[in-house]
């Protein structure tokens, strides 16, 4: 009797150890919830300011918002800014990015515009530390985490300036924790639907956040429509996580999220730079 009870008891308590993501470094991330964070830069995929383009990544440090920004890398080894794998959405050309080397790269324009598509490292000389800066590792695998990361902190070593790194993928979130522990990290997550990464049954760990026993990430990333979830408010309102809403895309909803999310990541729309979020 007594071993079913205590069966009874030690799942829950795994469960919360798991998704336990540690105590964080609140005070350092209260840098990026001083103002809104503009998603992929401030942009506009039908205009001259398309999404993770230099243009957009100005207007963000012109009106004074955060910047996050997606990171890739080429095939011969270079980082740049790149939200989806496929390059037909953004380009007109149907190429997996990461097959592509950086010459034929940077042939291609955004989005019909005349923006090309940028290299971190011209990002980071251009931002100079002006504004925060929240840069996604995209990783579809265990070998890009590991290549991105070592890649992209070296390049963060000679910036000066708030930056933090944040992904869906753990191993990319425990690199940091290991390689580079005095810079800020995030888990990102939400309730995945038709997903199976980083394999079948990886989307319902990830959607708990069940890697944070090794992550010990400084904040949850967590999709906005999807805060009411158990999964979220286990992080939110047990753990007290720094929390960072993605994407906000109204003033409602912003103001639906405060009490939720400490951090703010927009698009669609002109946020005031003051605003008031979480603790």
């Amino acid at each position: 009797m007594l071993k079913q009870v205590a069966s009874v008891f030690a799942v829950p308590s795994l469960i919360l150890a798991a998704v336990w993501p540690g105590k964080g470094r609140r005070e350092r991330m209260k840098a990026f919830a001083r103002q809104p964070i503009a998603h992929r830069g401030f942009h506009d995929n039908k205009g001259p300011a398309p999404e993770n383009s230099m243009a957009a990544y100005r207007k963000a440090v012109e009106r004074g918002y955060g910047i996050e920004l997606d990171v890739r890398e080429s095939a011969d080894g270079k980082l740049f800014c790149m939200h989806d794998r496929n390059l037909l959405r953004a380009c007109g050309v149907d190429r997996k990015a990461d097959q592509l080397t950086w010459r034929q790269l940077r042939k291609l324009r955004l989005f019909s515009s005349e923006e090309r598509i940028p290299l971190l490292r011209d990002v980071l000389a251009m931002v100079d530390g002006s504004v925060p800066i929240i840069m996604e590792v995209k990783a579809e695998n265990l070998q890009m985490a590991r290549s991105v990361s070592r890649k992209a902190a070296r390049l963060l070593d000679a910036y000066e300036g708030e930056v933090c790194m944040e992904s869906f993928h753990p191993a990319a979130v425990f690199w940091f924790r290991m390689n580079r522990p005095e810079i800020p990290r995030g888990q990102l997550s939400e309730r995945f639907r038709g997903y199976a990464f980083p394999f079948a049954a990886g989307t319902f760990f990830l959607s708990f956040c069940a890697f944070n026993f090794l992550t010990k990430p400084d904040f949850i990333a967590y999709n906005v429509t999807h805060r009411g979830l158990l999964r979220f408010r286990l992080q939110h309102s047990l753990f007290h996580a720094v929390c960072a809403a993605w994407t906000v895309k109204s003033e409602e909803e912003m103001k639906q999220a405060a009490s939720a999310f400490d951090i703010i990541i927009f698009e669609g729309f002109e946020p005031p730079l003051t605003r008031s979020c979480g603790s």
